[in-house]
């Protein structure tokens, strides 16, 4: 997938997500075609481990966002407490919350992934010169051709 590069000035919301104790504001950043398109979350304290992570995180959101994956695909496929619904980490919740503000802004992403022009398939967005879905790492360490 071909990553769709962002116009230096854009539509974005800020909200704000709490996880457990903490308080984030998350920034989202929105395509021309109107899907997400970035992320960004500050609320940790500068400089510890947290404030990395979420750095890190966030880059990581975009990216796949810029490469067509539905927020709805990430969401589904972050970790979960027994209870099957709680996000595990601030990192799932930042996908939850991606879902949450594309349903309430009613921006289209379930259905084009965010800001490539696309095909749909099991839940996430591929350009429409592919003729099937890419292998998965996961499918490439299973037939023994991954790291």
């Amino acid at each position: 997938m071909t990553r769709t590069r962002l116009p230096n000035r854009r539509p974005n919301q800020t909200t704000t997500l709490v996880f457990g104790s903490h308080r984030f504001a998350v920034t989202i950043g929105f395509c021309t075609s109107g899907g997400l398109g970035e992320v960004f979350a500050s609320g940790a304290k500068s400089g510890c481990d947290l404030d990395y992570l979420l750095d890190d995180a966030c880059v990581a959101l975009s990216l796949l966002l810029q490469h067509g994956v539905a927020p709805v695909a990430l969401a589904a496929s972050m970790g979960r407490t027994g209870d099957g619904h709680t996000p595990a980490s601030v990192i799932g919740a930042l996908a939850d919350h991606l879902v949450e503000v594309a349903a309430e802004s009613g921006r289209p992403c379930p259905e084009n992934g965010g800001c490539v022009r696309s095909e749909v398939g099991a839940g996430i967005a591929y350009p429409l010169a592919t003729q099937s879905a890419p292998r998965t790492p996961v499918a490439a360490l299973a037939e023994g051709d991954g790291r």
